[in-house]
């Protein structure tokens, strides 16, 4: 069984034989370098499962060296106040979160790779075999059937019949034998693990989401967990998704404990989403987010006369909404959000966001319900507080 035990955690050859080579290739200032650096710094550090050298330090025995290595390490001081590295990677933004991410993917495939493959050699060693002779007696080899190659012809044949019916059915035979091959030996390996009681205790980073509190909200007002969705109006995927989230909540008793919060962020692409959040801003203004929120979800008609109709029929004073589109408070909040959006590594609609960590963007009602359940369950109780909500106009949905 492999156990980290310090967060900090990685061979120190990674450090000098690939760190700063990679640190130059970085499309990065020189301040954004230097916190990079600093990043990296962290990691200089292997569990002692691994064989550390006896000249390397266990962060995990040094409390102060392991905050000094990773996070609250004081970097400058400017008179009295001091900078610190935490305070550096918020001021670099989502590119330290984006390098973290990257680094644990680039860790947790090397782990994976080290556990496999000393399982393998153990096991080879108690069958009295080499690692080959063991992978070809225990892992089963495919041999598609024709029928299985005449569908993937049939459903790949504009690409492949380029290469003629011979090459080109060769091809996929030899597509089918290796991925079923390589099912084949995840699952051998998946026992392997299982008999040799692996556990495996580095978890990904948890990257949170900086936001300003949000105003605009539907479903569990009170709720103890928070999904923020940035969005455009014009977002095909967004007009989707919504009505989806809404479903969810209201249908799954243990999943209303939820409250969820729109932020405005309208892609240049689409010609009139601007103008549309700003509306819904205003709408806000009034009490009534949540029916003008619906209307410029379902009415895609965000001409100015649009606009105005889909407030008309949300219950809004018109004197009060033309007033608000012709001020710039409106507007500020949707820039904001936008700004925020950015920030935190938004680029694209709808981007969801779970107690400030960001989640796959669901494919349907069943994959957000899979999300949202993996996320949420097992929890200690289950929450019926969703009737305590209060009945705000622009709050809650009916």
């Amino acid at each position: 069984m492999i156990r980290r035990t310090n967060p900090c955690f990685l061979p120190r050859y990674f450090f000098d034989g690939v760190v700063p080579d990679f640190l130059k290739l970085l499309p990065l200032p020189n301040y954004a370098k230097a916190a990079v650096i600093t990043l990296f710094a962290c990691m200089l550090w292997v569990s002692p499962a691994f064989g550390q050298d006896s000249g390397e330090r266990n962060l995990a025995e040094h409390p102060d060296a392991q905050a000094q290595q990773c996070g609250s390490a004081v970097l400058a001081r400017v008179g009295d106040v001091e900078i610190r590295q935490a305070d550096v990677d918020n001021y670099i933004g989502h590119e330290v979160d984006d390098l973290t991410k990257r680094l644990y993917l680039l860790r947790n495939r090397a782990l994976n790779s080290m556990i496999d493959s000393m399982l393998v050699r153990n096991e080879a060693a108690r069958q009295h075999v080499d690692a080959t002779q063991l992978l070809q007696r225990e892992v089963k080899q495919h041999e598609p059937t024709t029928d299985e190659v005449d569908k993937e012809w049939s459903n790949n044949y504009e690409s492949l019949h380029q290469l003629g019916e011979v090459a080109g059915r060769y091809q996929v035979v030899m597509e089918l034998e290796a991925h079923a091959n390589a099912d084949e030996l995840h699952q051998y390996l998946d026992r392997l693990r299982t008999r040799n009681h692996v556990t495996v205790l580095f978890e990904p980073p948890v990257v949170k989401l900086q936001a300003r509190p949000g105003s605009n909200h539907f479903g569990n007002l009170n709720g103890a967990k928070e999904l923020i969705v940035f969005q455009d109006y014009e977002c095909p995927f967004c007009r989707s998704i919504e009505p989806e989230i809404s479903s969810l909540l209201s249908k799954d008793i243990e999943l209303s404990d939820v409250k969820v919060t729109i932020k405005q962020f309208p892609l240049s692409m689409h010609k009139g989403a601007f103008d549309a959040a700003v509306a819904a801003e205003c709408a806000g203004q009034q009490g009534r987010f949540l029916p003008m929120h619906d209307l410029l979800i379902t009415n895609q008609d965000h001409s100015k006369e649009g606009l105005a109709a889909s407030a008309s029929q949300a219950g809004l004073d018109a004197a009060k909404f033309r007033s608000c589109l012709a001020a710039g408070d409106a507007k500020t909040q949707v820039l904001l959000d936008m700004d925020e959006g950015r920030k935190n590594g938004v680029e694209g609609t709808p981007t969801l966001f779970l107690d400030g960590q960001a989640i796959d963007p669901p494919n349907g009602l069943e994959d957000l319900r899979k999300i949202l359940d993996a996320k949420l369950k097992p929890r200690d109780e289950t929450s019926s507080r969703l009737q305590e909500a209060p009945a705000a106009d622009n709050q809650t949905r009916k």
